[in-house]
């Protein structure tokens, strides 16, 4: 069974069609050949019979009277025929009264010890006829038939079987190959189209159908998946490219770090706001932008990220320039789908401008208020002068 599953599909059928019809014709042919044996054996064994009763009938006053020489005059009517290869008259206390041997001598074999076959001998057929008088035994005929020709007989149909099975056999090889393909060669189509599918990852290919069975069926429904894979996979790259564009024209920066604070996924505002040629942000960490205190903050800011959802904090970065700039953190976990805590998410604006706008409206507003103390302290200085004249 291990080499069938190395075959391919035209071999199995093949195979099946081929070991299915020489079952049949092996069983067919062994069966008319056992029933014509049998025939052909039933009439050796019938014409034996039929001698030994004659012999038996010519031979009872011979053996009654103990006559060597009338017993082989008795056994010398069958000299003429050729079936017959030995023939022995028995007296009733077993000697021998007269005998004919056409085999060599030697040549004989106890007959009682064939099981298949009771009365044949190595080449011989085995019939014992007795001989009465009066209503009792005084003797016995022993006949051994020449069964060579069926035994040339056997040869033959064995032969005639050989060379039916290999005409056959090549018969149906040739006939099995041609009639397997309305099963094989929609499968191979199918299994063709299967592996393109695979290895092109092009759902828009399509299976020809060749028949209305089962088969035809099987090619429909694997049509069908294709089709609904092939929505499915326009939908989401849509999708993707939805988000993409999204993502990609956001005046925020985007970002998601892993649980070493290495970048895995940047978009291009996150790029432009770390300093970063497009592309090579995704594989560094934030550790390489920060200052030590500025990283011990985003890592306690991270140890609170699994029962925190949401926190929001300012943070400030150092370009590969050298430029430093204040960005504004909005940070979010990132689950498994078992619940395990992956990484972060995380939105950056920058907000340098910002704050230098804020340090320096806090700083007109020192002056400001320097300068508003300055005239209060001159005016007060003025009343205290005016007042003591």
């Amino acid at each position: 069974m291990r080499y069938l599953r190395k075959l391919s599909i035209r071999g199995k059928l093949i195979w099946i069609i081929v070991v299915t019809s020489g079952g049949a014709l092996l069983l067919a042919t062994t069966a008319l050949s056992v029933y014509e044996l049998a025939i052909f054996r039933s009439d050796i064994e019938e014409d034996l019979t039929s001698t030994g009763d004659f012999l038996a009938r010519s031979a009872r006053s011979a053996v009654e009277f103990n006559d060597p020489i009338a017993a082989k005059q008795v056994l010398s009517t069958v000299h003429s025929d050729n079936r017959i290869t030995r023939a022995v008259i028995y007296r009733a206390d077993g000697g021998v009264l007269a005998s004919f041997d056409r085999l060599a001598p030697g040549t004989s074999q106890p007959a009682d010890s064939l099981k298949f076959f009771p009365n044949v001998l190595a080449n011989a057929l085995v019939k014992r006829v007795p001989v009465t008088a009066r209503g009792r035994k005084i003797g016995e005929i022993y006949l051994q038939g020449d069964v060579s020709s069926l035994l040339s007989r056997i040869r033959s149909y064995l032969a005639i079987i050989g060379g039916v099975a290999i005409i056959s056999h090549l018969l149906v090889v040739l006939v099995s190959s041609r009639l397997q393909r309305v099963i094989s060669d929609p499968i191979i189509r199918l299994a063709k189209v299967a592996n393109e599918v695979t290895s092109r990852k092009d759902y828009s290919l399509r299976a020809p159908k060749m028949t209305d069975d089962e088969i035809g069926d099987l090619v429909s429904a694997f049509n069908q998946m294709l089709a609904e894979i092939q929505a499915r996979d326009e939908a989401l790259r849509e999708s993707e490219e939805r988000y993409r564009t999204l993502v990609e024209h956001q005046q925020e920066g985007l970002g998601i770090v892993d649980l070493n604070e290495c970048f895995v996924f940047a978009n291009r505002a996150a790029h432009e706001i770390f300093g970063v040629p497009d592309g090579e942000l995704v594989g560094r960490c934030l550790s390489e932008f920060l200052e030590d205190k500025g990283f011990e903050l985003v890592k306690a800011q991270t140890r609170l990220r699994p029962t925190v959802k949401r926190t929001t904090y300012d943070l400030q970065i150092i370009r590969p320039d050298g430029e430093r700039r204040v960005i504004l953190v909005t940070a979010s976990p990132r689950f498994d789908k078992d619940g395990n805590f992956i990484g972060t998410f995380g939105v950056f604006r920058d907000i340098t401008d910002r704050k230098h706008a804020e340090e320096q409206l806090r700083k007109s507003l020192e002056e400001k208020e320097v300068l508003l103390r300055e005239i209060h302290h001159r005016v007060k200085n003025n009343l205290q002068i005016i007042s003591s004249l």
